[in-house]
């Protein structure tokens, strides 16, 4: 008959290696919860026992190495490093549409600042600026290989334009233009 003790007592889950070790002595019943746990308080204190047990040392914490000029600055640019990469994986869409943009000026500066103060040829003029729109109209569905596609046109297209299109600006129809 069970004690008050044992009635009340909570299950112990019986670890695996203890199990197979019973079965693999020959012990076929399974102790009960007391009988495990005086098996294991003799098991911890035979081990501590042990006289090829070493004495634990602990060593104190040591100090870190004083800090140079040149260990603060690196230390620096790495806590710069990663508040900028966090921030930047933050705002990712944003800082795509802002390059996106830069990119669309810089083309729009190529088309038109090489030719002041008269105008740029219409011929060429739209085509780029209508393929640099679409690319900036795309936004973030297109990707950098497009990107980096419609730059090349774009860059091509002026090269060849320059020298051997007859020019990218309006020549005058009276010769040169005349400023007061």
């Amino acid at each position: 008959m069970l004690t008050f003790s044992e009635r009340h007592e909570p299950k112990r889950v019986r670890p695996g290696a203890y199990l197979e070790d019973a079965s693999s002595s020959g012990i076929s019943s399974i102790p009960s919860p007391s009988a495990q746990l005086t098996l294991e308080a003799k098991l911890s204190t035979s081990h501590n026992r042990s006289p090829t047990r070493m004495p634990t040392v602990k060593t104190p914490l040591l100090m870190p190495p004083p800090e140079t000029r040149m260990s603060s600055l690196q230390h620096r640019l790495a806590v710069y490093k990663h508040s900028v990469t966090h921030w930047a994986s933050l705002n990712r869409q944003a800082l795509l549409i802002c390059v996106k943009l830069l990119i669309f000026l810089t083309k729009m500066i190529s088309i038109t600042r090489p030719c002041l103060p008269v105008a740029t040829r219409e011929v060429f003029e739209y085509p780029l600026f209508g393929l640099a729109s679409l690319e900036l109209a795309l936004g973030t569905k297109m990707g950098w290989r497009y990107v980096s596609m419609f730059t090349a046109v774009h860059v091509f297209v002026l090269l060849w334009v320059i020298n051997w299109g007859g020019g990218l600006c309006v020549r005058s129809l009276r010769g040169e233009w005349e400023f007061d």
